[in-house]
C-alpha cells in the first residue's frame, strides 16, 4: 500500500531556509510496479508510484519559481522516469521554442545533463520523451535508460545526485526541483512514495514568452 505523506517537511525545510540555514533535498523511493505510457499526458494513475513535488525554486532567487513548475520522478530497473508540468503563458502569447527541459544524474561532482527541448526532442540515444501543451500546461514525460546517465546498473541504498529542471527563456528564469544544485536520490525497496499538496498559481504576468 503506498503512504503519502504530507507538506509537513517542506514546512520544516521552509522554517528551516527562513533561518538561514541551507536547504538539502533528499529522496528516496521504492521502483515503480508499472511503467508510465510516455506520450506527453501526465495521467495520475501512471504516476501514482512516483514522487510528486508541486512547485520549484528559481536559481535566480532562491525562492519560489515565478512560474508554476510541477515533477513526479519515479524508477525502474531499465529507467528514470520524470514528469514535469510547467505554466503555460496565457494567449495570445506562444510558447518560446528556446525554451528547455534538463535532467541530471551522477555520483558525487561527476553529473550528466540531457536536454530536451519544448516539443520533447532528445537527441540522446535510447531515450523516449514526448510533451504536449495541454490547457494550462506543458507536460512532459521521459524514460531515460540508466545507461544514457552514465549508471551502467542502478545500485539500491547508494546515493546519486539529482537535478531536474525548466530553463525559460523570455522572461528569463530557471526553475529547479532541488534548490541547493543537486538532490540525493537513493533508490530503496522498503520505503514509502512521499508528496504534499500543490501551492496554486502565482505567476500573472503578461507581455513576454515563456
Amino acid at each position: 500500500v503506498m503512504k503519502k505523506l504530507n507538506a509537513f517537511f517542506w514546512v520544516v525545510a521552509l522554517g528551516v531556509s527562513l533561518l538561514g540555514a541551507e536547504l538539502s533535498t533528499y529522496l528516496r523511493l521504492p521502483p515503480m510496479p508499472q511503467a508510465p505510457a510516455i506520450d506527453g499526458r501526465i495521467w495520475s494513475a501512471e504516476w501514482m508510484m512516483a514522487s510528486p513535488s508541486f512547485g520549484s525554486y528559481s536559481q535566480e532567487t532562491g525562492l519560489m519559481s515565478v512560474r508554476e513548475v510541477h515533477h513526479r520522478i519515479g524508477y525502474d530497473d531499465q529507467n528514470l522516469y520524470i514528469a514535469q508540468q510547467s505554466e503555460l503563458p496565457p494567449g495570445p502569447m506562444l510558447l518560446a521554442s528556446t525554451g528547455s527541459i534538463f535532467v541530471e544524474f551522477g555520483e558525487g561532482d561527476a553529473m550528466r545533463r540531457i536536454d530536451f527541448d519544448t516539443a520533447g526532442a532528445c537527441a540522446v540515444e535510447g531515450v523516449v520523451s514526448r510533451a504536449v501543451a495541454q490547457r494550462d500546461y506543458l507536460e512532459f514525460e521521459a524514460a531515460i535508460p540508466w545507461e544514457a546517465l552514465g549508471v551502467p546498473e542502478l545500485r539500491y541504498g547508494k546515493e546519486y545526485k539529482l537535478q531536474v529542471g525548466r530553463d525559460f527563456r523570455n522572461q528569463e528564469e530557471h526553475a529547479v526541483w532541488a534548490p541547493e544544485g543537486a538532490g540525493t536520490f537513493v533508490a530503496r525497496r522498503d520505503v514509502p512514495v512521499a508528496g504534499l499538496k500543490t501551492f496554486g498559481k502565482r505567476w500573472k504576468g503578461d507581455g513576454y514568452e515563456i
